[in-house]
C-alpha cells in the first residue's frame, strides 16, 4: 500500500497526479483556504505557515497510526528543478521508485543528485556566524526544541547537518511509527506557535526531516549508489 501526501494552495494544480500516476491513491492538504470555505479535497491545514512542513506533519496527525506501507511526500508541482530525473518530472520519480528499498531503508530522499545540500550544509554552531544564513543560526534552537537536546549534546551530534535538498521524500509506515504521536505534535505545535519567518522555518524543517526519520545528521548518499538502488537505474 501507498500514498502521495502534498500541500497545495487553491491557486496550484495537482490534477496531474491523478491523471498521470492512476494508481497512487493522494492525500491533498489545501493550504490557506478561509475558513468557511471547504476544502475539495476534504482535507486542509489548520493555517498557512512553515510551507511544506504544514501538510506532511498534518497528515501525519490525521492518520496516525494507521499508515500506509509506503506515503511519499512531495510539493504539488510535476515539474520542478529540484527533481532530478527525466525532464524534472515528479512523474518518473515516481514511477521509477522502488517501494521495497523504502520500507527497508525505512527513509528514503526522493533526489540523488547532492549538489546541493552536502556535504555539509547547515552548521549550528559555525564561529563567527554568518548573518546570511537565518536558517543555520536557528537550527540548534529548533533541534533542542524538538529533540529537548542540551548545547553539549548538540555539538557531539549536529556539528555538521546535510542531506540532498529539497524537502520531498519517502517514509515506509513502520518508520513512521518509530516516534510516539506526542512528538510529531511538539513539532507542528513548533511551527504553529514561532515567529520565524516561512522560508526560515520551511529551510530548517528541510534539513530536519532525515534526522527525524532515524538518519544520521549528514546523511549525504552517493548519489549513483541512490539511482541504482531506489530507482532501479
Amino acid at each position: 500500500s501507498k500514498i502521495i501526501v502534498t500541500g497545495r494552495l487553491e491557486s496550484e494544480n495537482t490534477d496531474w497526479i491523478a491523471r498521470e500516476l492512476p494508481d497512487w491513491p493522494s492525500a491533498i492538504y489545501y493550504i490557506g483556504l478561509p475558513a468557511s470555505q471547504p476544502s475539495p479535497s476534504g482535507l486542509r491545514t489548520p493555517v498557512n505557515k512553515a510551507r511544506e512542513a504544514m501538510p506532511y506533519l498534518t497528515y501525519i496527525l490525521d492518520h496516525y497510526p494507521t499508515f500506509p506501507d509506503v506515503v511519499v511526500f512531495i510539493h504539488p508541482h510535476q515539474g520542478s528543478w529540484h527533481v532530478d530525473h527525466r525532464f524534472h518530472n515528479s512523474y518518473y520519480m515516481l514511477s521509477d521508485l522502488r517501494l521495497d528499498t523504502v520500507m527497508q531503508r525505512g527513509y528514503a530522499n526522493l533526489r540523488c543528485n547532492n549538489d546541493v545540500g552536502c556535504p555539509a550544509e547547515i552548521m549550528p554552531f559555525r564561529d563567527p556566524r554568518d548573518q546570511s544564513k537565518a536558517a543555520e543560526n536557528v537550527f540548534a534552537d529548533v533541534y533542542a526544541h524538538f529533540f529537548h537536546a542540551t548545547e553539549a549534546q548538540m555539538r557531539a551530534d549536529i556539528p555538521v547537518v546535510a542531506t540532498q535538498c529539497c524537502a520531498q521524500f519517502a517514509v515506509s509506515g513502520a518508520q513512521l511509527l518509530k516516534r510516539p504521536k506526542e512528538d510529531y505534535e511538539r513539532y507542528r505545535q513548533f511551527l504553529l506557535d514561532t515567529e520565524l519567518d516561512d522560508a526560515t522555518v520551511g529551510r530548517v524543517m528541510e534539513y530536519m526531516w532525515h534526522i527525524i526519520f532515524g538518519r544520521d545528521a549528514v546523511h549525504c548518499e552517493d548519489d549513483f549508489e541512490c539511482w541504482c538502488k531506489l530507482f532501479g537505474r
